[in-house]
């Protein structure tokens, strides 16, 4: 049986150097269109733009920056593998509940989590990780885990 509040994904030994320079130093944003938090806007972000990259869907990369009038560069990543190397090598990850978050968890990585209200299914198991219902603890850990 394994114990879940270990790291239990190891990232690739082999990581393309444009993978690792382009997420080093940067956040990480993943929002889907399911499990969202009404209650939450990502208009502070604003602030944060050149240092930040969104991963995901070209889809979900448009939807998330017309929604909150954000300009954030879109990172286009092959297959899940890729995905890993890219949060691992981050400053941190921004998401809601998707396969990213629970990548980031795997892994043990510095990561917040925008839960959803209706169905709160998801929370942290590895250390470094952070929830939150309220736009106020949303910001408030945004800033707290930017300035680490």
């Amino acid at each position: 049986q394994c114990d879940l509040s270990e790291p239990w994904l190891p990232c690739c030994p082999k990581v393309p150097l444009t993978i690792m320079n382009a997420v080093s130093g940067k956040v990480l944003v993943n929002r889907t269109q399911r499990y969202t938090n009404p209650n939450i806007h990502y208009y502070f972000l604003k602030q944060y733009e050149n240092d930040l990259l969104f991963i995901g869907t070209e889809k979900e990369h448009e939807l998330f920056c017309r929604q909150w009038d954000l300009d954030l560069p879109y990172m286009p990543l092959k297959d899940f593998a890729e995905v890993r190397m890219a949060i691992f090598f981050c400053k941190f990850l921004l998401a809601n509940q998707s396969i990213c978050w629970h990548i980031a968890n795997a892994i043990g990585k510095n990561r917040i989590l925008e839960v959803c209200g209706v169905f709160p299914n998801t929370w942290s198991t590895t250390p470094n990780g952070y929830h939150y219902i309220f736009q106020e603890a949303a910001e408030v850990l945004f800033h707290k885990m930017f300035n680490r």
